[in-house]
Formats: structure tokens, sequence, C-alpha cells
């Protein structure tokens, strides 16, 4: 996808794991956090920057976790500049990362939050949630935009939130999260040539295999053989199941995902995976 509005700026997300400065946790000085600030005092004037949006997990980056500092850090520094900041909460809120929003992870509350996705429990709805005095300057039709105002959307939506609290799903999701990340650890301790990363919060999960041929031939069987999964990026598996998975379908899904990594091994996966398997 193209640029959709001119005078938008990217910067390297803190990727920990694959550092693009080559830093490890000990020698790392927010490097990353250092793009903005360099580009503050070199092209991009502080004063002239409305808003800074932040994924608090990067989703489709590969259930990325950025460290706590990096993102207090980055929100100070907006606050130093009057610069809203905006969370992005579209994949990981409601429960996904076993809190509200993700963004609770990091003890930080943001001006403005964007959800949608989970949001309408299957239904399309789209909502921005911000601070009252953001929200009251913007008059009509500022603030329309295509996903709101459906009352069937929002009725199905405000059902879906008395269930969660009636249910206590975000209590639940963090126990599946923990159990789940435990069985994969398991699989990494027994397969470490296989499984180089497990991480996540809840039941938001990336594990990473060796490269993009293994990631796309153990997602081909797992989906042969009952199991449905995507990978992102060259080589993580996404394993976002459900909210309301159970622990025998935890158990009944990662025994697919070992019996798929032993045939990769063994070498019993056909070739078909590279023209079945594209990934996201």
């Amino acid at each position: 996808m193209g640029s959709l509005l001119p005078d938008v700026y990217h910067f390297n997300y803190p990727v920990c794991i694959k550092c693009p400065y080559n830093k490890n946790e000990s020698e790392c000085h927010l490097e990353c956090l250092e793009e903005i600030k360099n580009a503050f005092q070199m092209y991009l004037p502080a004063d002239e920057v409305a808003a800074v949006f932040f994924e608090p997990i990067a989703g489709d980056s590969g259930i990325i976790i950025p460290p706590k500092r990096y993102v207090k850090n980055l929100y100070k520094l907006c606050k130093k500049n009057n610069i809203l900041f905006v969370a992005d909460e579209i994949q990981q809120s409601l429960g996904r990362c076993g809190y509200w929003f993700s963004m609770e992870h990091f003890n930080i509350e943001p001006d403005l939050i964007v959800m949608g996705k989970s949001l309408g429990g299957g239904l399309p709805l789209g909502l921005v949630v911000g601070k009252s005095e953001i929200m009251e300057c913007l008059s009509a039709p500022a603030h329309a935009f295509t996903l709101s105002a459906n009352t069937t959307v929002c009725v199905a939506a405000l059902k879906m939130l008395e269930i969660f609290e009636r249910d206590n799903i975000i209590e639940q999701t963090k126990e599946k999260g923990s159990y789940l990340i435990n069985k994969l650890n398991i699989l990494k301790e027994k397969y470490p040539n296989i499984i180089k990363d497990v991480r996540g919060l809840g039941l938001s999960i990336g594990v990473d295999l060796p490269d993009k041929s293994a990631t796309k031939k153990i997602c081909y069987q797992c989906i042969k053989n009952g199991l449905l999964l995507i990978s992102l990026g060259e080589n993580t598996l996404r394993i976002q199941p459900p909210l309301v998975i159970t622990k025998n379908q935890i158990d009944e899904s990662t025994e697919i995902l070992e019996n798929s990594i032993n045939d990769f091994i063994s070498g019993k996966i056909s070739d078909d995976a590279y023209t079945f398997i594209n990934g996201w």
C-alpha cells in the first residue's frame, strides 16, 4: 500500500530481537528513539507534529513487544512537545493481550485509542476513544467514519462487553495465554533448531522458525491436519486463537503443531506448500 496522506513519517519500531543497530539490552541507549529526536532537530519541527501513532504491540510485524522504557520515553517526548499520543489498538485490544488494552501493559494512558476488528463481536465496527478536551473540539461531521453509529452493531458490541465482564474473559485470557506459551516453550526446548523464539502477552503470541521455507511448510502441514495458522514476515507463526479457546483445544493445537514439525524434520511435507502458503 502506498502513501495515503502527505507528511506522514515512519520510524523504526523497537524490534529488540532483530535490532537494526546490533545492540543487546545492556548496550541499548534507545537508538531507535534517537531517530525521532534527531528528526525533530534536523527536518521535522516538533511544533508541527500533530500526533504520534503507535501500536503498543506490533501485530503484523511479528507480535513484537517493545521495551517498557522505550514506550515510556516516547510518551514523555510527546508530552514534552505537546504532541498527541495515539494508540493503535485495532488488533490487540479487548482482552487479546490479557488486558482491556495492550497499552495497560506499559501503564500509560494515551490521548486517543483507535479500535476495530473484535470490537463488534464479528460485526464491522470502528471506534475512536479520546480525552474529552480532544473529542469535544471536533464538531460534526469531523468525527464521522464509515464503520460507526450503526445501531445493530453497537448493540452487539455492548452485549459482547457484557459477556466479557460476566465471564471474566480478561483473566481467562491471561491464564490461557500463560498455559499456551508454556506449552510452546516446551516445544522450543524439544526442537531448538526449529523454534527459535516464543514471545507474547495473553493470547497474542509469535513463534519464530528458522526461515521462510520451514515456516511455509509447517503452516501448510498444520492446515492439512486441521489447525489454521498463518505466518507473519519471513518466519513468524501468528498464534492468536479465539479468546474462548479451551485448554483441551490448546492441547490439541500444540499436538498438531508438534506433529507438523516432526513431518518437516522427516522431509514428509510436499513442496506444494510453497505455492499454497503465502503468509501475511
